[in-house]
């Protein structure tokens, strides 16, 4: 995403006081897990050399794996939203993971991931604290569910605020609305009328 800040005076807005270039330079690593079950953190990882290799990365043509496709997208998406929205800035500089891999730092996300413990295939996402990376089972890479999930991480590395009790339920509450604008304006087919203001309606799960 690329763009100018432009300045002017107030008395008079012919004049501009000052020209910013605003570059963001989204960089993006979305990792097959082949459905691996993961028993500790770091099989979780997505990055050259580890558990989680690279099925494509920034600038790469698409995978045969649909749901690495929809994260490749959908990261973009909810960097675009967030560049174009708010001051959060460049969603990589903010919430991306460098792993010293060669990968340099950015958003990175696991698919088709299992959980030791749970039923594989796994129908659930999260954002990781510990990895700053997102974790998808199977079938649950929709918009609203990445940028629900990745305002976990802008949540976590801006105001902090702590996963329980009324803290907890605003920090919830805006994962589901950016989430929900993220959806809203990336012009996604399944964002009907009817689906309005629900989450997850384009996956495996089913709107909830």
């Amino acid at each position: 995403t690329s763009g100018y800040l432009v300045t002017v005076s107030a008395t008079n807005p012919s004049h501009v006081l000052a020209n910013t270039p605003t570059t963001f330079e989204i960089k993006r690593v979305v990792c097959d897990a082949k459905r691996y079950k993961a028993t500790v953190d770091a099989d979780l990882k997505c990055g050259t050399g580890l558990r989680n290799v690279p099925a494509r990365t920034e600038g790469q043509a698409a995978s045969t794996i649909a749901d690495v496709n929809s994260v490749y997208n959908f990261f973009g998406d909810t960097s675009a939203f967030y560049a174009a929205n708010t001051r959060a800035g460049d969603l990589t500089t903010l919430v991306g993971a460098n792993y010293n891999d060669g990968q340099g730092k950015a958003i990175r996300g696991s698919v088709r991931q299992c959980i030791s413990g749970d039923a594989c295939p796994y129908t659930n996402a999260f954002w990781s604290d510990e990895l700053s990376a997102m974790v998808y089972g199977e079938g649950v890479t929709t918009d609203d569910i990445t940028g629900h999930e990745l305002t976990h991480g802008v949540t976590a590395k801006t105001n902090g605020l702590v996963y329980q009790n009324e803290a907890g339920a605003i920090n919830e509450s805006m994962s589901d609305i950016f989430g929900e604008l993220v959806d809203l304006g990336n012009g996604s087919a399944d964002d009907t009328a009817a689906n309005r203001w629900k989450m997850g309606e384009g996956s495996s799960l089913g709107a909830i």
